[in-house]
């Protein structure tokens, strides 16, 4: 794989933010380089010129496109959702009603009016983030919970599920054949607040066929993601619905990509824009890194992300594998006072969270906190004793038990 390639993971972030809404519903899917460090030195690089001191933290971000997209979409509001999704149906939203498949022949629309209107009204919610401020974090979530809801009585002879990548090669080889009112709905599964997002659809011939999707949403989290880890059909991520933050998934691709000073060097080449600290230090007979990130995710987005890394002792080309060992993380990223998102503790080899909205920061003026718990007392020792005599005068950490917090100020 080239180095653009974790460049290219990071952008994709972006894309999935704004299509996650159509993926669910329809089933389809320059700094100088620095020199290479010895194992005990932390490395700090900054991806973005520095500011005039006078200099506003806020960045433009290009509204243009997103402006051109709203005005074909309609606006998502309470209003619009209840008289044009609810119908008597039963949903989330309305529990009691009836779930009714549309008659077969209805129409010749590749999608069903209701699963369509949907898509539309969730894009719109998305796009409403991207330029206003004060966008309702609510709507996403209120209107999914209008699909219409499939309880087990209703298909208990149906399949459970199909992975996310054979159901999106198994539509596209469909789609070449003929279907038309593909009409999405939510089915339940074993745990009470999870829904699977299935499908029914005709064939060209009249015969209705069921398909489940292999997108899950928890309603208690607001996240939406598949079942196996890989991220939504494979992407890498996961989709916050409450925060409209993009979330790594633990068994994401990039896995396969390792990581070497390249992948940031060619970041802004994808529009990303941050500021990045390495920790290598040596333990259980292996080089590891602990490298941190915040900023600009694209033109749209404010992100961090803690990645752990690791390579065998005598491998002298500074490439590093990603660790199969999954450390206990968690993180929050701040604008001044401001709290833009945190993303909770869970293990994880490579944590990320990228927030979509209409003011991107300078990354320097983001503050990034966070801590991870480490394997043992050795493992913390060999990183703290990195961390103490290189970090910069910015970042401070203590470590309670085998938890390590730490705390990157702004500038």
């Amino acid at each position: 794989m080239s180095f653009t390639g974790k460049s290219l993971q990071r952008l994709l972030s972006g894309g999935l933010a704004v299509c996650v809404a159509a993926l669910t519903l329809s089933g389809l899917s320059g700094a100088a380089a620095p020199t290479p460090s010895a194992p005990d030195t932390a490395v700090s690089v900054s991806l973005t010129a520095a500011p005039a001191a006078n200099a506003s933290d806020t960045l433009p971000t290009p509204t243009l496109l997103i402006r051109g997209l709203q005005t074909i979409l309609p606006a998502a509001s309470p209003a619009a959702e209840a008289a044009q999704l609810s119908g008597g149906q039963r949903s989330l939203q309305n529990p009691g009603g009836s779930f009714l498949l549309p008659e077969p022949g209805a129409g010749n629309a590749l999608f069903h009016p209701d699963t369509w209107q949907a898509a539309k009204l969730m894009i719109g919610s998305v796009l409403d983030r991207f330029t206003n401020s004060d966008a309702d974090r609510e709507a996403l979530g209120r209107i999914l919970r209008f699909t219409p809801l499939l309880l087990p009585e209703d298909d208990g002879s149906l399949p459970d599920t199909l992975p996310a990548m054979d159901t999106g090669t198994y539509f596209l080889r469909i789609l070449t054949k003929g279907m038309r009112n593909i009409y999405v709905c939510l089915r339940a599964t074993d745990e009470a607040t999870v829904y699977q997002f299935v499908a029914f659809y005709e064939e060209n011939d009249g015969t209705a066929v069921y398909m489940p999707i292999g997108i899950f949403w928890d309603t208690a989290t607001g996240e939406i993601a598949d079942e196996a880890g890989n991220g939504i059909y494979y992407l890498g991520f996961e989709y916050d619905t409450d925060d409209f933050l993009v979330r790594t998934a633990s068994d994401s691709w990039q896995r396969q990509l390792g990581y070497n000073v390249l992948y940031d060097l060619a970041a802004p080449l994808a529009g990303i824009r941050f500021e990045t600290l390495r920790f290598p230090f040596s333990w259980d007979g292996k080089d590891w890194m602990v490298q941190l990130w915040k900023g600009n995710y694209t033109p749209w987005a404010n992100g961090a992300e803690i990645g752990l890394y690791t390579k065998p002792a005598n491998r002298l080309l500074p490439q590093y594998d990603c660790a199969e060992l999954r450390l206990p993380m968690d993180m929050s990223l701040y604008h001044g006072d401001e709290l833009l998102f945190t993303h909770g503790e869970r293990p994880q080899w490579w944590l990320g969270g990228f927030q979509y909205g209409p003011h991107v920061y300078r990354p320097a003026s983001l503050r990034l906190t966070g801590s991870i718990v480490f394997e043992d007392a050795g493992m913390l020792a060999a990183f703290f004793q990195s961390f103490e005599k290189n970090k910069p005068a910015n970042l401070t950490g203590q470590a309670d038990g085998l938890r390590f917090t730490f705390d990157w100020k702004a500038k």
